[in-house]
């Protein structure tokens, strides 16, 4: 087994379609392809998406989580020209708010890959306390 992979934000965007303001991923470590990743994110108060509020979206945070578990399918499928779309979110569970510009540790495995459909089991946290966890699905269908 080769060692795992770390990707800046110039190699995020060589793997996915997002483009600020929607890319949440800064970095990626960990990553073993098709197996799983960490990745981190921070998100300034003044973010387009944050509306207002007093703490980081859910919304963001799933995001953030989805985009990984992204990285983590599609990395070593980069060249076969197919696309990871968010399918749905199963068991989600927020454990608590975070903050802007709090670090949120992200955390993907890949469950199973059947075909055009992928399932991975995401995390967040910040400081090692939990902040969310979901069961995500996508379709990958090529471009």
């Amino acid at each position: 087994m080769s060692e795992p992979l770390t990707l800046d934000q110039a190699g995020v965007l060589e793997v996915l379609p997002h483009r600020e303001p929607f890319l949440f991923l800064h970095g990626v470590s960990d990553l073993v392809p098709g197996q799983r990743a960490r990745g981190f994110v921070s998100v300034p108060a003044d973010h387009p998406y944050t509306f207002g509020q007093p703490h980081v979206p859910a919304g963001l945070v799933i995001e953030a989580m989805a985009q990984l578990g992204g990285i983590a399918v599609l990395y070593e499928r980069r060249d076969e020209n197919i696309v990871a779309l968010f399918r749905s979110v199963a068991d989600f569970t927020m454990e608590r708010t975070v903050g802007f510009e709090e670090r949120i540790d992200l955390f993907a495995e890949v469950g199973r890959i059947r075909g055009p459909f992928a399932e991975v089991q995401t995390s967040a946290s910040t400081g090692g306390d939990p902040v969310a966890s979901a069961t995500l699905a996508f379709a990958l269908p090529r471009r």
